[in-house]
């Protein structure tokens, strides 16, 4: 039986002689000279989603020389932790994504200074309100229409940049989050945000 990788770090965009994995919640070192797998035991967790233990994988890579780190996920769901964290990283996450003729590295780095720290900030929050993973906590609405609908109004940015502050969401909030639901379902908002 062969195992797949969850995910592949490599040492940078053009020295493919490093890579990282994580396979069944272990971190190896993959020599890809010798095709060797070595467990590293700095990296081993309890932890069992491996999405929030990816900024530890790039920190290791930094201080172990690299200057990219390219990070290779089964879905998109890291791509929310990478853009918020990457502005204080040290190092380049290369995002790879799609395959064949589409595959592409995005560079995250990037993406996050193209972007203010409380959209990235909000785009994470967002993901946690639509639920991790693939499946959307909204009956029928799935994953891309909250983000487009996001994106098309700023004026919610800070109200969910205010959601990951702090574990007591105040009265204020939770109407402004309200009002976010009626508009993914497209129903006005009338008095005391409820939705008509």
């Amino acid at each position: 039986m062969q195992i797949k990788p969850q995910y592949l770090f490599c040492s940078g965009v053009y020295d493919r002689n490093h890579c990282y994995s994580t396979l069944q919640n272990q971190f190896h070192q993959l020599l890809l000279i010798l095709i060797v797998s070595q467990e590293v035991q700095s990296l081993q967790l309890n932890q069992e989603e491996t999405d929030s233990r990816v900024i530890m994988y790039c920190n290791y890579a930094l201080e172990h020389g690299y200057d990219h780190v390219r990070i290779r996920p089964p879905d998109s769901d890291l791509i929310f932790i990478l853009l918020y964290y990457a502005p204080n990283l040290n190092i380049t996450p290369l995002f790879d994504t799609c395959s064949g003729n589409k595959r592409r590295l995005l560079n995250i780095t990037s993406l996050a200074h193209d972007n203010t720290h409380v959209y990235c900030a909000a785009l994470l929050a967002l993901h946690g309100f639509t639920r991790y993973n693939m499946i959307s906590a909204f009956k029928g609405i799935g994953k891309v229409k909250p983000i487009k609908l996001f994106q098309k109004t700023p004026q919610f940015h800070t109200v969910f940049e205010k959601l990951g502050e702090c574990w007591d969401a105040s009265d204020d909030l939770h109407l402004q989050l309200q009002d976010f639901v009626c508009l993914m379902y497209i129903q006005p908002m009338i008095s005391h945000n409820k939705c008509g």
